[in-house]
């Protein structure tokens, strides 16, 4: 069993690249980022949940939802800086023994898978988790 504080970290930037202003685009009544800051605080305590960026508007949505907010230095939210760099840097950033790397692009995780992964984490000797769920596609394309 291990020892130590889970931080969730929700990283969103600015710069989307596909689909402008994903992260704050109307979604479901809401938008991705207040739906899963809104699913972690069900599951870890407000301050143990970050949300980075370098986005002031996407910054001052998560202090209205009471959790803690980080300005991200502009090259690590920029198209330069690649997964490694990013990741490291993440890593240098966030006080805590364990991250809970939660990206907004996911809106569809529950609190239980959450509770679970955690769970499943803590009480074993492995260093890491993913979850995946497989879809069942109605055209032939999905396995």
């Amino acid at each position: 069993m291990k020892n130590g504080k889970v931080v969730a970290v929700v990283q969103v930037r600015s710069g989307s690249q596909r689909v402008k202003n994903k992260n704050i685009r109307d979604f479901a009544d809401s938008n991705l980022l207040s739906i899963k800051l809104k699913t972690l605080k069900k599951v870890l305590k407000p301050e143990d949940i970050i949300v980075n960026s370098d986005c002031d508007t996407m910054l001052d949505i998560a202090r209205k939802l009471g959790v803690r907010a980080v300005k991200r230095e502009h090259y690590y939210a920029s198209s330069k800086c690649n997964n490694s760099e990013f990741f490291e840097h993440i890593a240098k950033v966030t006080e805590c023994d364990y991250i809970l790397y939660s990206p907004v692009t996911s809106p569809l995780v529950s609190k239980e898978t959450y509770m679970s992964c955690i769970s499943k984490f803590i009480n074993s000797n492995i260093e890491n988790l993913q979850n995946w769920k497989n879809f069942k596609c109605f055209d032939g394309t999905c396995n």
